[in-house]
């Protein structure tokens, strides 16, 4: 059993800045939860978002991890874990189907819970997802949005067998190979060439042109932007659906009375289930090596927050430890 010091060093984000805290107070652990040694952070666009005031965070960011337990249940120390990030109230209604939607939930790094962008976290056991040796850490870093990625799947109309993506960056990405893991026909619309190319390889194909492409009965909106989902809605064929995964700061203005004419649907997606991403990095089926590069310090990730990622990687990686 490993019990940190009283301090660590973390990122902190408030009022739309980050910075790079050498006296954070190190997180201490509930009943039921396990303490968590951060190996690898993934940053993503909701990262971001938070820079901008989307959810109101204030705290520790970070919710993409891979780390290994060093206190709690004797079943748990020493295994290398992935997490749910939601932590529900346990008592709703809503928790006895999903933690997901509980209204009082505490959301890592996100929603009154400090997040992965340090050297420790703590989450309930029962969150936690165990990572089997032959997943690399880099890997397993992405187990959290490759879930959210693989739950376009339960989303999409059961007839479905092909889907548009918009949007070049790393969701997209994932959402397009757990896509083309389930044999859909899949296509990119992105602003980038380079980072399209990390699609072609994979054999899906890819467009910087929106005038390519024809309107489709299943649109995947994975821009991060109000003019990727406004584009997204624009190719959008009649009684189709549009997976929105992309999250926003408040202020997004779209003319949605197309989709009433059209009898459209647009359908939230958010989280989706660990194990299940898990299983599918063991066995292959979706593969990630390609989308990150050499992780990163603590105090890059100051810089990597408010800037895109390097042209040679889709996900920028922190080692907390560095």
């Amino acid at each position: 059993m490993e019990s940190p010091q009283s301090t660590m060093n973390a990122i902190w984000l408030e009022g739309g800045t980050a910075e790079l805290r050498t006296n954070t107070p190190s997180p201490t652990i509930e009943p039921g939860w396990a303490l968590v040694k951060v190996r690898l952070v993934g940053i993503c666009g909701t990262d971001r978002q938070l820079m901008t005031g989307y959810a109101g965070f204030c705290g520790i960011p970070g919710h993409e991890f891979v780390g290994e337990v060093v206190a709690g249940s004797e079943s748990w120390l020493g295994k290398r874990v992935v997490a749910d990030i939601n932590v529900g109230c346990g008592a709703c209604a809503a928790c006895g189907i999903s933690a997901h939607h509980c209204e009082a939930r505490r959301v890592l790094g996100i929603r009154r819970l400090h997040g992965a962008l340090a050297e420790f976290l703590t989450l309930p056991e029962t969150n936690l997802v165990a990572v089997p040796e032959e997943v690399g850490d880099a890997a397993a870093a992405l187990a959290e949005p490759l879930a959210a990625a693989l739950h376009v799947i339960d989303d999409a109309p059961p007839d479905a067998t092909g889907a548009t993506v918009f949007g070049d960056g790393a969701l997209g990405h994932l959402v397009a190979r757990a896509l083309q893991s389930h044999d859909f026909q899949v296509s990119m619309v992105g602003r980038h060439a380079e980072k399209l190319r990390f699609a072609e390889t994979h054999g899906i194909a890819t467009t910087t042109n929106v005038h390519e492409i024809q309107r489709e009965p299943l649109v995947v909106d994975c821009t991060g932007t109000p003019t990727g989902l406004r584009t997204a809605l624009d190719h959008l064929s009649p009684g189709g659906t549009l997976i929105l995964k992309s999250t926003h700061a408040p202020g997004v203005k779209c003319d949605l009375s197309g989709l009433v004419v059209d009898e459209c649907r647009i359908v939230g997606s958010r989280c989706g289930d660990l194990q299940t991403a898990v299983e599918a990095l063991t066995a292959g089926r979706v593969r990630v090596h390609d989308l990150t590069g050499e992780p990163r310090t603590l105090l890059q990730a100051v810089d990597v927050l408010s800037n895109a990622s390097r042209p040679t990687e889709l996900k920028a990686l922190i080692d907390p430890r560095s």
